[in-house]
This record gives structure tokens, sequence and C-alpha cells, in this order.
């Protein structure tokens, strides 16, 4: 039965097919597929659905339940295991807890029988994710998925995706059999490495998507052209004969001759050119038919009857442009047939949708990028299958496809296939409307040849409604194709629907399926993803209050922070009529952090729930600070950012005052100055002779201990944890751990991969916090139910998609289905309209995932639900000013016909929302809004003798030199040598091709260079020339400088007469920047001894600076750009201009 012909069913017959359906699904001889509203009682059917099974089998072992989270397995098999508890128990009153206690009551029996003891044995209990499902497959047959059983799973492989794809882009190049594809891949994308290496890595994470692609068809290349090109033709006679269908014959016939009647008129003034749209109604004055010949005609008439932007043009919009001159009396015919287009506004936006149909076929040169690119992405599989092997490792993807390399296909299926089918009986599928393909695959091939009649049964449970996961590709038309098909693979289904609301009271349920009925689509389509509404039927009685809808005009984002605050004021105030429990959901993360500090400040502590991001919290930001600056002397933002924190909390005039003191000197080094000291305020050189002893403690002890023991002690030692509460020491530790796992050598990771780590971590929720008020995003609430919801941000608009290297889309046609490609198009070019068209359907389906998202939202509600919003206002002088439209795609654009009546009655002021602070409320804040320094005299507490590290320190007076400046000058000169070889060999094939090096191939480089250049490759610089270009690219301008150039040239000669001598030069690196003036640099890779940098930078300026002039003035004899000279100190990462030539100043900080 199809969802799209439903009729509506009043209460009563909803209530008893509910009933009945609830029923139908613990019949054990047949397999179903159950849609289950929010709120419907969907866990406790499946509960019921898997003791009714237990009931039949002889061993608990022959019934598989599968969810999507640990947590719904956890919770299924908790609830399970308590309705067997309770058993013995005497009957309740409730009918569905009656059924379940009656069906857990006949397993115990059975259970006695056969002597299960699932009491005492709950793991026999198979309930477990899609994942571990997946695990356990491949376990049983590794020879056969080609993973052996001592794997480990991976849920973050981004590094090996990232390895693997420059693998192939920098050491495959040379490979005669991949190299053509490559190159062409390459120059297609303007030869960018990076964007072609962030583009693959991309694909690569999301392969579960497109490998079913590469995987589908059989045959040649030119057969699968063709079968694609096929499907290009069955969506383009799919839509016009929807056009054709759907608009009055006459009506069709006129504006077809009308079409004809234009380009006439345009061709007869030589104002018709062969690219005009019209063009093709020059010859064809009878209606066009639903074939892809009369595709361009349809083109014609869109262009006629519609404005560029899709709109039904205005009759005034008629003039000679269009081919009606002003005599012309079919000039009123065209008007009149637009007047009568307007009450036929459906056939006009799928006229529009035209325009943005795909194209007939594949261009040659089209398909050959296209052929490129998965050539590309199979060397890039290849390459990660080969790093999963040699790491023992893999992730999650990869082991759905061993998995099902383990099952075998559908006529060829394995021994553990034929193995499952004899011990698998029945098998129950959570939340089936989040399945992806790959999923889905898995799950027809361990059902393959199953029937009714040989005692199999298939359970499938879900919500298309409430399908939010298109990110974890979660295909939602999965749930509606066999929805509607009533069968997956062999497998027929019977469909049962759910219409009883057991969470919501009434009100609530009203203005669901009042408001969702109107936005929702009215029919289903797989293909776009468009799930119909189906309205529920309340079972809890309407409460006095239900939604409240607040809407700020013209107001600020704080303004409805500060109402939002208030909200939850009320809400903690007035329990009898809120309930006890709130939640704030929100579709984006940033939509809350305006909320969160107006919170702190009404003294309400919520538990945010993997919302605020460990790196913005203070006490993390201000540990790895300390970690940068303990690590790196010279990292002076870090520095003075340790000399901020709350623990030292020097004020911005004593801050100025030491950074500007000597701005080439180490800060470590002026903070020993006492001389220096007396620049600073009294307070301020108290707390910096206190702070400093702490300091100057953990930099000797530097490599002694590990980093983070070494951060933690200093953090402590300074008097870290005081500056903090209960919510700040966990965040603390959690950046502490953080640390610890990525320097597991003692060596500071780089900054990058450090804050790239930070950002996917969240702050862990305030242990202080009231545990009845949350604050989510609207994924993390799916599953979960409060009293009251709040949901602000309402006009909030989502984040654009990226562009990726490949699109791909599922079509059904009339032989099943089948997939269309696109490729990015290159640099500067129009995307071509296959690519466009796939991009629109696939926008299309993120709208369509909008709606369910809202839906998800407002029914976590059982009492009350709060929206809010803030809209703008136009402002055109002398009349009222008039509220601006949402945002198309935000929540409030979506629902906006829909509520507007109502929602201009509940305006709220920015003036009557602003709410106090209470002396109480600042008490209780929660961390991160003020942070309070330590006094000047303030102490560490004794420490008990057992707790000291009993590590021998150093004294304190021990110089630290540059281990480079203590060696002998040949030794220093063969360095020197292959740090300039090396320099110039990467600055030639790139710095990622350097990167994507492996350790040891990094080694054998230097090694060579060394025993071409000493004699021997045993060379005790060997790791601290690898360090010297670590660091190097570490910096920002050590990048630039190695980064591909326009006219880059490294160990450039150059030979010219300078008064009157003959002067040849080599230059160690030269390119034209991007404002086309010149660079020459010179690399100058000594070390030094003591801290004064500054010293040493300005002694080699001086020496070189009539080298560099020399190297401008040949320079300038070639060329008439604009010419600057500089110094690079790789060992210290310093940089000198020396040289500036005529012209713009260039950025040169």
């Amino acid at each position: 039965m199809s969802v799209k012909e439903q009729t509506p069913l009043a209460a009563t017959d909803r209530t008893t097919e509910d009933s009945l359906a609830r029923e139908q699904a613990l019949d054990v001889t047949r397999s179903f597929i159950v849609q289950a509203p929010a709120g419907s009682g969907k866990t406790e059917l499946l509960i019921q659905r898997f003791l009714a099974l237990l009931t039949t089998v002889d061993a608990p072992e022959e019934i598989v339940a599968i969810t999507f989270t640990r947590k719904a397995s956890a919770e299924m098999r908790v609830r399970i295991m308590q309705a067997l508890d309770r058993a013995g128990s005497p009957a309740p009153d409730a009918e569905h807890a009656r059924r379940t206690w009656q069906v857990a009551n006949d397993v115990l029996r059975r259970d006695t029988e056969l002597g299960w003891q699932l009491l005492d044995q709950p793991s026999r209990l198979r309930i477990m994710t899609i994942d571990a499902f997946n695990g356990w497959l491949t376990r049983q047959m590794p020879w056969v998925s080609a993973m052996g059983s001592q794997v480990s799973i991976v849920d973050d492989a981004s590094d090996l995706y990232r390895e693997a794809v420059r693998a192939v882009l920098l050491d495959e190049r040379s490979d005669a059999r991949f190299g053509r594809e490559l190159m062409r891949f390459l120059v297609h994308l303007d030869n960018r490495y990076y964007l072609a290496e962030n583009l693959l890595v991309d694909m690569i994470a999301i392969r579960d998507q497109w490998i079913p692609v590469l995987y589908r068809e059989e045959g040649s290349k030119d057969g699968a052209r063709e079968q694609m090109e096929q499907i290009l033709h069955h969506v383009i006679r799919q839509h016009l004969s929807q056009l054709h269908s759907d608009l009055p014959a006459d009506m069709l016939a006129e504006a077809a001759a009308l079409a004809h009647h234009a380009a006439a008129t345009l061709d007869g003034t030589g104002n018709l050119s062969e690219a005009s749209p019209l063009h093709p109604c020059l010859l064809a004055d009878s209606p066009p038919a639903a074939a892809i010949e009369d595709f361009p005609a349809w083109q014609g008439i869109a262009h006629l009857l519609l404005t560029s932007a899709g709109t039904l043009r205005k009759p005034r919009g008629v003039d000679k442009r269009l081919g009606f001159l002003p005599e012309d009396p079919r000039k009123q015919h065209l008007q009149e047939l637009l007047e009568k287009l307007v009450a036929h506004s459906e056939w006009c936006d799928r006229l529009a949708a035209v325009r943005t149909l795909p194209a007939e076929r594949y261009e040659d040169d089209q398909w050959q990028v296209l052929d490129d690119i998965l050539q590309v992405l199979l060397l890039c599989l290849e390459q990660l299958r080969r790093l999963f092997i040699q790491r023992g490792v893999l992730d999650h993807p990869q082991m759905a496809f061993a998995a099902a390399e383990a099952l075998g296909g559908d006529l060829t299926p394995t021994d553990l296939a034929l193995i499952l089918e004899y011990r698998l009986r029945h098998l129950l599928v959570d939340e089936f409307q989040d399945t992806s393909s790959t999923q889905f695959r898995l799950l027809k091939l361990l059902t393959a040849g199953w029937s009714t009649e040989d005692g199999h049964t298939l359970f499938l449970v879900g919500d298309p409604m409430q399908s939010i996961y298109r990110f974890r590709e979660a295909d939602v038309g999965l749930f509606l194709t066999v929805w509607e098909e009533g069968r997956m693979g062999s497998v027929p289904l019977w469909p049962l629907r759910l219409y009883r609301n057991f969470r919501s009271q009434e009100g609530l349920v009203a203005w669901v399926n009042k408001h969702f009925s109107d936005i929702m689509p009215a029919q289903n389509d797989p293909d776009l993803g468009a799930v119909a509404f189906v309205s529920a039927t309340a079972v809890r009685e309407k409460e006095e209050h239900g939604v409240s809808l607040e809407i700020s005009a013209g107001g600020s984002r704080t303004d409805e922070a500060e109402r939002v605050a208030a909200l939850c004021q009320e809400i903690r105030e007035h329990p009898d009529e809120f309930g006890e429990s709130a939640a704030i959901l929100v579709r984006s993360r940033s939509h809350i952090l305006e909320i969160l500090p107006r919170l702190r400040e009404a003294g309400i502590r919520c538990q945010a729930v993997e919302i605020e991001p460990l790196g913005r919290h203070p006490a993390v930001q201000d540990i790895l600070s300390l970690a940068r600056a303990l690590t790196h002397p010279g990292d002076r933002i870090a520095w003075l950012a340790v000399l901020r924190a709350p623990w030292c909390g020097l004020r911005d005039g004593d801050l100025h005052a030491l950074a500007a003191y000597d701005q080439y000197a180490l800060l470590p080094d002026v903070i020993t100055d006492d001389s220096m000291l007396t620049r600073l305020t009294d307070d301020g050189r108290q707390r910096v002779i206190r702070c400093r002893a702490a300091l100057q403690n953990a930099m000797e002890q530097r490599g002694r201990k590990s980093l983070r023991r070494e951060v933690e002690g200093c953090w402590i030692e300074l008097g870290g944890p005081a500056t903090t509460d209960a919510a700040g020491l966990d965040a603390a530790r959690c950046g502490l751990d953080l640390l610890e796992s990525l320097s597991p050598a003692g060596v500071m990771p780089e900054l990058e991969v450090l804050y790239k780590e930070v950002e996917q971590l969240y702050a862990p929720p305030d242990p202080g916090a009231d545990i009845n008020l949350q604050v989510m995003t609207i994924h993390k609430a799916k599953g979960l139910q409060f009293d009251t919801v709040i949901v602000p941000r309402l006009d909030g608009k989502p984040r654009h998609g990226e562009r990726r290297l490949l699109l791909w889309m599922e079509r059904r046609a009339d032989d099943g289905h089948s997939f269309i490609l696109a490729p990015l198009a290159p640099r500067g070019e129009d995307e071509d309209q296959t690519y466009r068209y796939i991009r629109s359907i696939l926008a299309r389906k993120e709208e369509h995932e909008a709606l369910r998202l809202l839906y998800v939202a407002v029914t976590r509600a059982r009492r009350r639900l709060l929206l809010t919003a803030t809209v703008k206002q136009s402002d055109d002088g002398d009349n009222e000013p008039q509220v601006v439209r949402p945002a198309k795609h935000s929540f409030l654009g979506h629902l906006w016909e829909s509520i507007e009546a109502e929602a201009t009655a509940q305006w709220f002021t920015a003036a009557g929302s602003q709410i106090e602070a209470t002396e109480e409320g600042i008490k209780n804040q929660s961390p991160g809004s003020v942070r309070s320094r330590l006094g000047s005299d303030w102490s560490l507490p004794e420490i008990p003798t057992f707790a000291l590290d009993q590590t021998e320190k150093p004294d304190k007076t021990e110089a630290v030199q540059d281990s480079w400046s203590m060696r002998a000058g040949k030794q220093a000169r063969e360095r020197g040598v292959v740090v300039h070889q090396l320099l110039a060999h990467i600055a030639m094939q790139s710095v990622s091709w350097w990167e994507g090096l492996s350790s040891h191939a990094k080694r054998s480089i230097v090694r060579a260079g060394f025993e071409n250049t000493a004699g021997y490759a045993q060379h005790p610089d060997i790791e601290e020339v690898l360090e010297l270009v670590k660091g190097m690219l570490a910096d920002e301008r050590g990048r630039w400088i190695l980064q591909p150039q326009h006219d880059g040239r490294c160990e450039y000669a150059l030979t010219g007469v300078l008064q009157g001598k003959v002067v040849r030069s080599v230059i160690d690196r030269t390119f034209v920047d991007e404002h086309g003036e010149r660079w020459i640099i010179d690399y100058k890779v000594s070390g030094h001894e003591g801290s004064n940098l500054e010293a040493f930078l300005e002694m080699h300026s001086d020496a070189h600076r009539d080298q560099l002039r020399r190297y401008t003035d040949l320079m300038q004899m070639r060329e008439s750009r604009p010419v600057h000279a500089a110094l690079y100190f790789p060992v210290q990462r310093a940089w000198r201009v020396l040289i500036r030539g005529s012209g713009g100043t260039p950025d040169i900080s």
C-alpha cells in the first residue's frame, strides 16, 4: 500500500487501525515493514516482536536485532531483560505493558523448557549495531573477506585517506599504466595539487556511497556510457511527459504556436541567433511531444513564458525583444495566455525545471574527464587497501565491504552465507530509514533466498519522517522503495503503520498535524527523498498551554538570547506548567553560542551535550598556550598568553611593556631580566617574579618527562587548578589527555595537527549543571523526549555544501535502478548541465531533510514547545516598517506561509526581553563567563613529600647552547650543502610531495645527499636536517618560500658585468609573487650561541647585504619588475628583508 493515495482517517478509525497493526506485528510467521512516527512506542513494539520470536526458536542466537547506535542496542537489551525480570510480577494495567508482560512469561516458559538461562546469560541475545555485526561477519571468514582476524577498527581514518591519496598523486606519477589518466586529471584541476588532494580525500571518506556506482555495471566503458545516457533520456522524457499531460491541450498548442510566431518574427528582423532558446521553435508550430528530439522546443516555450528567474512572465513584459511588435495582434494572445497560466502554477514550476534538466548525452571530453576521475579514485582505493593491510586496521566503510565479501553474491553465496541461512532465522532492523546503500546491500545479501514458507522472517521498523542523517550516507529513499514495492529482495513485506502518539499532549500533536501537513510533501518520492507527512492521533489529553511562537522583529541575536534565558528562568520557576525536564535544541552548534553566555549571566547552569568545542574553553586554551611556550621559547604569542592567563594575570600595560622591550628577544629571557622588570607596575612585577620560577623550572626539565607531565606539573605549580571550577578541571583533563595522545615520544605535535584534533572534541558537560536543562543539537536529541523543548534561531540558515569532485545520482527506471555521473567542471568554467542538474536534486533532498529535522525537533516535547526567531524589518522611510520574509532555507522560511498569521500576533520586543543577572546568579556562573586572576601573593599549597617528582634538577645557571654551533666547520659545511640541495628539491617537486613521503623515504633522501656530499651516508646530522626542514614547513613564511610560484627557480645561476667585472652568482631561491614582483632569497642555516637572536640576525644581515645587492643588480639587468631580496634562517625561522625594490610595498611582515 502506497502512502501517496491514502485518505485521512477519523481518530477512532486510526486508533483501531493502530491497534490492529500492533497485533499483526506479533505474527511471527510473516515479515513486516513498520512506519512508527515520533512517540508511537517503536522500541516497545520491537521488544514485543523479539520476545514473541523467542517463544518459537530453538536457540536465542537464531534471532538477530540490528540497531545503528550502541545506545539503542544497549537500551533494547536492558528493556528485554527488564521485561523478563518483571514477568513474575502481577500483570500491569496499561494495554501495551500487559502485552509485553504476557509474551515475557511465554519466553520464560520456553527458557525453562530448553535450558537457555537467559536471566543468567543475557549475552545470548544477539542485539548489536550494524558495525558490530559487520565485524562479526568478517571474523567468521577472514580469508574470504581478505581481512585477518587481528584487525582493529578506527573511527577516524582521515590521515590514512590522505596518505593513500598522496601516494597516488606523488609516487605513482611515473607509473606508465596510470600516468596519462593522472596527468589529465591534474590538468583538469589546473595542476592544483592541494585541491586535488582534498577533493580525493573527501571522496574516499564517502566511498561507500559511490563504490556501488563503479561496480554496478558490467561491460565496457562504452556500454556504461550508453547506459548512463539512457538514464539521462529517461529523466528528460519523464519530465516532459508530465509537462505534456498536465496542461490543457489547447493552452499547450497556443503556447507552441506563439513560440513559433516569436521565433519567426525575430528571424525576420535579423534578431534570432542560433544560440537563442527560441531558435528550435522556428521550424515547429505544433505542440512538442514528450520526446528527446522535442527537448529544445520545450526550452523555447520556457523562454517565452518565464522570466530568467523562473517565474511566470508578467503580461506587460511582452515586447519586441521577445518577438512581439507593438502592433502585433498576437501580443494580446500571449498576454491572455500568461493570465490563464496563473492558475497553473505547478505546471509553470515544472516548465521552469526544464532549464535545469541534464544534457541529453555526455560530450566526449566530459566523458574522458569522468573516466580519468574514476581511474584515479580506483588507484586511491587500491592504495588505501594496502595501507589498511600494512597497519592492521580498518575503518567502518571497509569493514562493511569486507562483511559483504564474506557473504558473497546473490548467485554465488559463500559457505558462511549458507550457514547463516540455516542458523539465522529472524532478523529485526531498527531505524531502517537511516540505512545507507552499503548497509542495504548487506541486508539483501543476508536475506537472499529467504521466503515465508521456510520459516525466515524480516522485521523492518522506522520512521521516514525522522530520517535526518544524509551526512552519514542514510538514504530514506530505500525505506520508501521497500514500502511501496512491498518487498526487500526475495522477502515479501506487509506494510504496517502506527498512528497513536503516546508522548505529546493533544495540543502539541494538533499543532504538528496542522502545520507539517502544509509544509511536508503530499506524496513520497524516493528519488528526491521526499517523505509524505502522516498525521498522528494523540493519546494524552490537551493541556492549557502548548506551543508558543515568539519572533523579534528588528531585534538582535543578543535580544533573542536573553529572551531564551528568560524562558529558561520561567521553566525553572514554574515546574507545574513546564514540567521537570527541558531542552534547548539547535540546528547548528553555532546557533547556541550567543545563548550560553546569557544563561550563565542569569545563573542558569545547563548541561551542554557536545556543544562547546573543547578548544574554546579557557582552561584548555591556557594549557595549549603553556605547552607551546614550554616547547618553543620563540613563540611570542604563546608566551604572552601564558603571562596573561589568570595564574599570572598581567594587565595589558605590563604585557605591552614586556613585548615592546625588545621585539626580537625571547620572552623567557626578558622576564628573567630584573632591570626590565622595573618598567612594570609593582603588581605586575610581583606576578612575573612569582610565575617565572615555575616556568624556568619546567623549561629546565624539558625532555626528562613526558610532555603531558611537564605541562601538567607546570600548570599545577603556576596555580592553574585554582583559576577554574569543576567544569574547567574536567576540560583541562581532556586537553591534557589529548596532548598525551598526540605526543607519545614527548615531542610537541605540529600545531596544525594539535588544533585540528582539538576542534573535533567537545568540552565535557558541567558536572554542577542542572541535569533537567540540557542543550544539544537536534541530531543528538533524536530518540529523546523532554517536558519542554525550546527551539531558538528558527531563522538560522544552514551551511552551504562544498563542491565535490564527482556527483552521482541513482534513478529508478522501467528496467530497474541505475546511476548518472557528472564531474566537477575545470577552474573558471561553468558547471555542465548534468552536474548542475544532480546538484539541484541533492539540494532538493537537503530541503526535504531540513523539514524532517524540524519535525524531529518539535516532536521531542511532551508538554510545551517554545519557538523563537529574529526577523528583519524593511525601512523605506515614511511608511511603517514591514517584516522581511525569512530566508528560504531556514526553519522559519519553511514554516512561514503556514504560521505567518499566528506569528504576527506573537511578537516580542527587545526592550521587553531584558533580564537581570542576579547576585546569586553571578556567584553560580559556570566556566567561561568571568575569569578571576590569582592574587599576586598567591602561593602553591604545601605538597606532600610522596607527591614530589624525584627527578634531579640541573643547575639553573647551566647554559643551553645551540647544538649545531659547537660543531667543526667541515661538518657544518656539509650540512649546509645538503640542506640547500634538499630545499631546492622540495621547491621544485612541491611541499606536498615531501610531506607525503614516509619517514623512511625522507631519511633515505637525506642520507643519499650526505653520501654524495661527504662521501659517507651515516652522517650525524641526518636527523637534524630532517628537523630543520620540518621546522621550516611549520613556519608560514618558510612554506611560502617553498610553495610553487610563478617563474620559480632554485640554485639559479646568473652571470653579468658589474663595475667592469664579470660577476657569477648562484641564487638559492627566486620567484615572482602574486603582485608580479620578484623575490630573491638566500638561506642561512648556521646556528647561534646565547639568547641574543637579534644581534645574530643583524650580524648576518650586515655581512650579506652587498651580496644580495649584487643579486638584485644582476636580476634587474634581465627584467624591469621590482626586485626584493631577503635572508631566511631555517634554524631560527627568522626572516630579514635587506633590499626593497621600487614599486608596491610587499607584505613582508
